[in-house]
C-alpha cells in the first residue's frame, strides 16, 4: 500500500512540476516561407534579447514559447537571405517570409546533408549554375551548357569514337565518367546502355546521358567538386553533378533557338516550351517541359592523300583519272569526322502536392527519344584490304551508323516530419535507356557480293530501379554546440543489363574470311552474336550515416559513414572526415 502511495505522490508531483513550468509560458505558431510562398525548411526563429531559438521543419513550421511577456520582437533568419525582425504583439498564429536575397552565390545542400549553406561557409567545393547561366551560353543540349559554363565539368564532343556518337561523356577532376554521380533532384539518375569500346578516357565505361534530360526543365545545376562515395555511393568517386528541376507556376518560357557554324555546317535547332500549374492547393505545383532540338553534323576531316584502288600511288591515280569518281589532282575530302546529327523530342514533368501539414508528395521524371547518326571511317577498294568490298563498293565506302534511343524515368516519393522533428524522405524510382542500333552503306566483307548493305547490329538496355529512405535533424545548443546535424538512411537498388543479337550478317563469319583474309561482321560496328546476348542483373543494398557540427561560428566537423553490399561483387565500405 505504501509503494502504490508513493508512485501516486510521485505522478502527482511530476504533473504539478509540469504545470509550474509551462505557467506563464507565451507561445506563437505559424510558418517561415520565400518570397513565392515556398516553405523555408530548418529557417531560425529567435525572441530577439533571449536564448529562446527553434528551427522549422520540412513544412517550413515552427512553435516558439517563452515566458517573456508580449509584445516580442522576432527574428527570422535563413541561410541566404537578410535576417528580418518581425513584431508579435499576443499570442497566436503568424507567418513569416523572407524577401531580401543576399547575392553571396545560390544555397546548395549537395554534399551534406544538413542545413542547406551558400558559397561563403559550404564546406566542400560546389559550382551552382542557374538556369539563366547556363541559357546564355548558346548550347541547346544540357551536357555542353555545363561544359562551356563549369570549369570543372568536362565533356568533349568526339567526331568518329564508338558509342559517344549517340552519347557524350563527361568527367571531373579527370577521373572516369564512370565515378561520377548523377542526381535529378537529390535522386540517382540510371546510365547510359552502350559501354564505350573507343579510343578515349571513357574506354571501357558507362556514361550517363545528361542530353536525355531537356535544359529548359533545369532550374540550376550543382556539381560538387569532391567525393562523395560515403554519402551518395561508390560511384561519386570524382563528384556529383545535381540538377534541380524547375517548381514554377502561372509562368511559362517558350524558346526557339537557330544557330550555326562559321563554317556553314553544324546548324542546330531548337523549340521548347516550360509551363508551371498549380494543382488546386497553395504550394502545389506540375512544371512540365516540351523539347525539341536537332544538331547538324559537323565535318573536320582533312583532305585525303591515300590511295583508293591501288597500294601503288601511280597505278591509283591512273585508275582514279579513268573512272572520274574522285579528282586526279588536287586535295579532296572523303571521310566525316565531326559531330553527329541528332534529333531528340523530349517531355519531363516536375510534381509537387502537400496533403496536409505534415505530409507531402512528389514526383518528376520524363521521357526521350533520339536519333542519333555516326560514321565509320572510308574504307578504300584496294582488293587485298581486309576491309574492302569491291563486289559491292567498287569506289569504296563510308560506313554510316543510326540509332535509336528511348529514355525513360520515374521517381515518386513522400516527405513528412516524424519522431518529434525528424524530416522523412521516403522514394522509390525507375529509369531505363534502350538503343537499338543500325549499320547503312556497310558491308560484311567476309561475304563478298552476298554481303547485305543494311545492318541491323542489336540492342542493349540498362534499367534500374531505386528505393530508399532518408531521416534527417537538426539539432541547436546540444552539447554547447552552435548546431548539429545528423542524417541517416538506407537504398535498395536493382540493376538489369539485356543485349539482344543483330542480324547474322552483323557478326557472321562468311566463306572469304578464310580463302582472302577478309575481315567478318558488319564493318565500323561490333554487330551483337547470338553468344553475346544475355539478360544480367544485380542488386545494391546500402547504408549511410552522416553528422555534421558546427562547433563554433569558424569551425566545422563533418563526417560520413557507408555500407554498400553489391550481389555479385561483395561489400564496400566507405568513410568521410
Amino acid at each position: 500500500m505504501n509503494q502504490k502511495i508513493f508512485q501516486y505522490g510521485f505522478i502527482l508531483t511530476a504533473f504539478l512540476l509540469v504545470c509550474v513550468l509551462s505557467f506563464g509560458q507565451n507561445k506563437i505558431n505559424g510558418t517561415v516561407a520565400d518570397e513565392n510562398g515556398n516553405a523555408l525548411e530548418r529557417a531560425t526563429v529567435q525572441l530577439k534579447g533571449t536564448s529562446a531559438s527553434v528551427i522549422t521543419d520540412a513544412r517550413g513550421r515552427y512553435t516558439l514559447s517563452n515566458e517573456k511577456d508580449f509584445p516580442w520582437t522576432v527574428v527570422v533568419s535563413y541561410a541566404g537571405y537578410m535576417a528580418k525582425e518581425f513584431s508579435v504583439s499576443k499570442q497566436g498564429a503568424y507567418n513569416f517570409s523572407l524577401t531580401d536575397f543576399i547575392s553571396l552565390g545560390g544555397v546548395t545542400i549537395v554534399g551534406t546533408r544538413g542545413k542547406p549553406r551558400t558559397d561563403v561557409n559550404r564546406p566542400v567545393p560546389v559550382d551552382i549554375l542557374s538556369a539563366k547561366e547556363l541559357q546564355n551560353t548558346g548550347q541547346i543540349e544540357l551536357g555542353q551548357q555545363l561544359q562551356f559554363a563549369s570549369p570543372s565539368y568536362n565533356s568533349a564532343k568526339y567526331g568518329i569514337n564508338g558509342s559517344l556518337v549517340y552519347a557524350d561523356y563527361a568527367t571531373l577532376r579527370g577521373l572516369g565518367p564512370d565515378q561520377l554521380l548523377v542526381l535529378v533532384n537529390g535522386k540517382r539518375r540510371h546510365q547510359f546502355s552502350i559501354p564505350h569500346i573507343g579510343f578515349s578516357i571513357s574506354r571501357g565505361m558507362v556514361i550517363t546521358d545528361m542530353n536525355a534530360i531537356p535544359s529548359l526543365a533545369i532550374d540550376r545545376s550543382e556539381i560538387l567538386r569532391d567525393g562523395a562515395a560515403s554519402q551518395y555511393g561508390s560511384d561519386a568517386i570524382a563528384g556529383i553533378v545535381n540538377l534541380r528541376l524547375r517548381q514554377t507556376v502561372n509562368q511559362g518560357i517558350a524558346k526557339v533557338q537557330i544557330g550555326s557554324t562559321k563554317e556553314g555546317d553544324g546548324t542546330n535547332v531548337l523549340t521548347g516550351l516550360n509551363y508551371g500549374l498549380k494543382l488546386g492547393k497553395e504550394k502545389s505545383f506540375l512544371n512540365f517541359t516540351l523539347n525539341y532540338q536537332k544538331l547538324g553534323e559537323t565535318n573536320r576531316s582533312d583532305p585525303y592523300i591515300g590511295t583508293i584502288y591501288s597500294a601503288t600511288k601511280r597505278i591509283d591515280d591512273s585508275t582514279r583519272a579513268a573512272r572520274g569518281v574522285y579528282p586526279a589532282t588536287g586535295p579532296f575530302r572523303i571521310g566525316i569526322f565531326g559531330a553527329s546529327e541528332v534529333k531528340a523530342w523530349q517531355a519531363f514533368i516536375n510534381a509537387g502536392y502537400p496533403i496536409n501539414d505534415k505530409w507531402a508528395l512528389y514526383s518528376f521524371g520524363g521521357y526521350s527519344y533520339k536519333k542519333a547518326i555516326g560514321y565509320g571511317f572510308f574504307r578504300n577498294a584496294i582488293p587485298s584490304n581486309a576491309n574492302s568490298n569491291t563486289a559491292l563498293f567498287p569506289d569504296g565506302y563510308i560506313p554510316i551508323f543510326p540509332a535509336e534511343d528511348k529514355d525513360v524515368s520515374a521517381v515518386f516519393g513522400i516527405t513528412r516530419s516524424v519522431l518529434k522533428g525528424w524530416n522523412m524522405d521516403f522514394s522509390t524510382g525507375y529509369g531505363r535507356n534502350a538503343v537499338d542500333r543500325f549499320a547503312e552503306n556497310s558491308s560484311n566483307a567476309s561475304m563478298g557480293a552476298g554481303s547485305p548493305k543494311d545492318f541491323y547490329v542489336g540492342f542493349s538496355s540498362f534499367s534500374q530501379s531505386t528505393t530508399e529512405v532518408n531521416l534527417s535533424k537538426s539539432f541547436e545548443g546540444l552539447w554547447k554546440m552552435k548546431a548539429l546535424n545528423l542524417a541517416l538512411g538506407s537504398q535498395f537498388r536493382v540493376d538489369k543489363y539485356v543485349l539482344k543479337r543483330g542480324d547474322t550478317a552483323a557478326y557472321g563469319i562468311g566463306p572469304l574470311a578464310a580463302s582472302q583474309n577478309k575481315t567478318p561482321g558488319v564493318q565500323g560496328i561490333a554487330g551483337t552474336a547470338l553468344v553475346d546476348e544475355s539478360a544480367e542483373s544485380r542488386t545494391n543494398f546500402a547504408i549511410y550515416a552522416d553528422a555534421e557540427a558546427d562547433i563554433t561560428e569558424r569551425f566545422l566537423v563533418a563526417t560520413a559513414l557507408r555500407f554498400e553490399n553489391y550481389s555479385d561483387f561483395g561489400s564496400n565500405f566507405s568513410g568521410k572526415l
